[in-house]
């Protein structure tokens, strides 16, 4: 027992003077007098989803050294580089990344580089475009009812009426856009927001069509917006409903 006290000693006695040696700054000794300066990564990098395609849209980093961008995905077979149109970071930088199947999830790694090597990566993950399948699963916001907006609903002619919408549109709902006629048979245009239910067409003209037509965003950060395949849909207000 006392021999094996006094190995221990030895071996932590020569531990400690190896941590005394390698002081925080010693790897300093092997940069020649350098630090390692990683070119700017950029920020708030987001995918766009389009058809059969995709946009990334971010804030550049400030660093003027950046010469170039380059994107990597399907596990860095795929890649593209382009010069920076900006270096100023409350100006944003797009990409378009082409022929991605809808099918297709893809992970995205973005590197800056400048003349002495690249960035730490900016990394989406999950991302993927649209398609047919999208495209063709939108639907036209579901229309429950006309109401009368006057305190008679068996006045006639009416005033106006409202139209009541189901509360839950798909997500990325971003608006449904009606269009009829009043009573001076003047083509109008309104339009519903996601969340509201219930709109008013004022001086409507009873006993004619509504139609109407929903648009969608595949995300928030997406600038076009997709309507069903399908076209608007109709709906008939007569007096009778009232």
């Amino acid at each position: 027992m006392k021999v094996f006290k006094i190995n221990r000693t030895v071996i932590i006695g020569a531990f400690l003077a190896v941590i005394a040696c390698n002081k925080p700054t010693e790897y300093r000794s092997y940069l020649a007098g350098k630090e390692i300066q990683y070119p700017g990564v950029v920020s708030n990098l987001r995918a766009l989803p389009q058809v059969n395609q995709v946009t990334l849209r971010f804030n550049p980093s400030s660093d003027q050294s950046i010469t170039k961008y380059k994107v990597y995905w399907r596990n860095g077979t795929d890649s593209m580089s382009f010069t920076p149109s900006t270096l100023n970071p409350a100006e944003t930088e797009n990409l378009v990344i082409p022929n991605l199947p809808e099918s297709e999830v893809v992970n995205i790694s973005l590197y800056s580089i400048n003349a002495l090597g690249v960035s730490v990566p900016k990394v989406l993950n999950g991302v993927r475009s649209i398609g047919p399948v999208y495209l063709n699963n939108l639907k036209n916001r579901f229309l429950t009812n006309a109401t009368s907006a006057t305190f008679n609903p068996k006045k006639s002619p009416m005033d106006s009426v409202y139209l009541n919408f189901r509360a839950d549109p798909d997500s990325f709902n971003v608006a449904t856009k009606i269009y009829w006629v009043d009573k001076q048979g003047q083509q109008k245009e309104s339009e519903i927001n996601a969340t509201s239910t219930k709109i008013r067409l004022p001086d409507f003209k009873i006993n004619t069509m509504v139609y109407f037509e929903s648009y969608y965003k595949p995300n928030r950060f997406t600038d076009e917006s997709y309507t069903p395949k399908s076209g608007r849909d109709s709906f008939l207000v007569s007096q009778s409903l009232f």
